[in-house]
């Protein structure tokens, strides 16, 4: 039988406060990025929410601007342009602004606007969006008048809606044309 000899460093059992330390750091950085990363998802989810509400909104006004120009067209196709100018002008009615409510958690009031192009010498830079501008608007072969409020045939619209969320202003832009034949 061998008898073997205890050291007194083999009493020794647990983890030193060095160890103890070192592992709470570990752990708690760990901790604080797992927070940090939730709240950024939490934040992108609600940025996605409101910007999918937005976008709901802009199609259903998109509708309701076509549906009122169609029945415009049906009352009398002769003054259809200067039936949509007139009503989508400040002081008009319905108007050129329309409030749009909370776009969810995290977002401001939202409002929005609606802005028809009646200046056939306007670029998609001047107004911010792809429509493909300059455009004769009332077919008399050259893009160069001024207003087209009374013989358009063709209206170029934009609808933009504008907020603030966490992350920080927001814009959403939709352009469409409204037909008058």
């Amino acid at each position: 039988m061998t008898t073997r000899t205890i050291k007194s460093h083999d009493l020794k059992s647990g983890f030193s406060l060095l160890e103890v330390v070192m592992a709470m750091a570990i752990l708690v950085t760990g901790m604080l990025a797992l927070t940090s990363s939730m709240a950024r998802v939490h934040t992108l989810d609600q940025s996605d929410t409101a910007r999918a509400a937005a976008g709901d909104r802009l199609r259903a006004t998109a509708e309701q601007l076509i549906s009122f120009s169609e029945e415009a067209v049906a009352q009398d196709p002769e003054t259809w342009a200067l039936t949509i100018t007139s009503s989508f002008e400040s002081g008009g009615t319905p108007g050129n602004s329309f409030h749009v409510g909370s776009l969810g958690p995290g977002a401001s009031e939202a409002t929005g606007s609606i802005q028809v192009i009646r200046d056939e010498t306007l670029t998609d830079a001047e107004v911010g969006i792809s429509l493909g501008l300059p455009r004769d608007l009332n077919g008399d072969g050259d893009a160069d008048d001024m207003n087209v409020s009374s013989t358009a045939s063709l209206l170029p619209v934009i609808i933009r809606i504008n907020w603030t969320s966490r992350s920080g202003d927001r814009e959403a832009v939709h352009g469409l044309y409204l037909l008058g034949i």
